[in-house]
């Protein structure tokens, strides 16, 4: 009898210690008393970002800019509508 009541009790502590990290449950039901890990995009242990030194690309806003293109949409789209 006792051994079929400690199955039953570690039956419903394995219930009770899932979470959307460890089942298919949605993330919403996961306890909001329970302490987040990191975030999962950070698996590998790497450090995000490009490498030491690289100067990288990308366009800086300025208040003159040197060229200005206006671009315009149709008035009605493919489907017909406005």
């Amino acid at each position: 009898m006792i051994k079929k009541q400690q199955e039953e009790i570690n039956k419903f502590k394995a219930i009770i210690n899932k979470d959307s990290h460890n089942s298919n449950k949605p993330l919403s039901s996961d306890s909001p008393f329970k302490k987040r890990t990191k975030s999962m995009r950070k698996k590998n242990g790497k450090k995000p970002g490009g490498q030491k030194g690289h100067k990288g690309r990308s366009f800086k806003k300025v208040s003159n800019p040197d060229k200005i293109e206006k671009v315009s949409l149709p008035e009605k789209c493919d489907c017909g509508k406005a």
